[in-house]
């Protein structure tokens, strides 16, 4: 499956302790409860862990799209259900009382960069507003006998409008003037389309690579496996 706040980009290195992960204080990209240490061997029993939305430290993505895809990814995972939460936000990220969308699913446990797209048709979750903040939040359960081990990552994502190009241009360019322009959802969903048919591509596979260092992503740049299955 953020001006527009894309999904917020957390990077949660789980072999960080988290009481220093908090300190640094950027919004989003750090785990907020769970018990530390324990939670993350439930939900990542393999080193390294990783937990983290696909987005640069601003944790924030505009996108054109109605209904984009939000990445992120994360280790093998041996966490039996995940949550997915999409709520309306305004200008002070307050939650607006609309209903939220909110979906239950089972992870993929293979580790990569992982994806969910927006419903095209749920009533729960209209198509995006031009203009309006939406915020995404991405819950594992790593624990299904206690609620309280979990792990969260979330994200913000705001639709703009589309401005269609003058002319054609190549994918890399697709991707470079997307990410240039802070739609970085608009970005990984370019290229997401166009690696799963071809997932061993060169060219694609450094695409990749330098879209993911450019949103401060060293450590999955290094090894950027994508899992094509929703």
């Amino acid at each position: 499956m953020l001006t527009l706040s894309l999904l917020t980009s957390l990077l949660v290195l789980v072999n960080t302790p988290l009481a220093s992960q908090a300190q640094r204080g950027v919004p989003g990209r750090r785990v907020p409860g769970g018990t530390r240490g324990e939670t993350e061997q439930l939900c990542f029993p393999d080193m390294p862990r990783y937990f983290v939305p696909l987005l640069p430290a601003s944790n924030r993505s505009l996108t054109t799209a109605a209904q984009p895809t939000l990445f992120w990814y994360h280790s093998a995972t041996a966490a039996p259900k995940a949550n997915l939460r999409v709520v309306t936000i305004d200008a002070q990220g307050k939650r607006l009382s609309t209903s939220p969308y909110q979906v239950e699913f089972t992870p993929n446990r293979q580790r990569g960069i992982q994806h969910f797209r927006l419903p095209t048709e749920d009533l729960r979750l209209p198509p995006l507003a031009i203009g309006q903040t939406y915020q995404w939040q991405l819950t594992f359960q790593c624990d299904p006998q206690d609620m309280e081990r979990r792990l969260t990552i979330s994200g913000q994502i705001q639709r703009v409008a589309d401005t269609p190009p003058l002319a054609p241009a190549p994918l890399m360019s697709q991707v470079q003037q997307a990410a240039q322009a802070g739609r970085w959802v608009d970005a990984f969903e370019t290229l997401l389309t166009a690696s799963c048919p071809e997932p061993r591509d060169p060219s694609i596979l450094s695409g990749w690579t330098a879209l993911l260092n450019q949103a401060d992503l060293p450590e999955i740049a290094a090894s950027p496996v994508v899992q094509c299955s929703p």
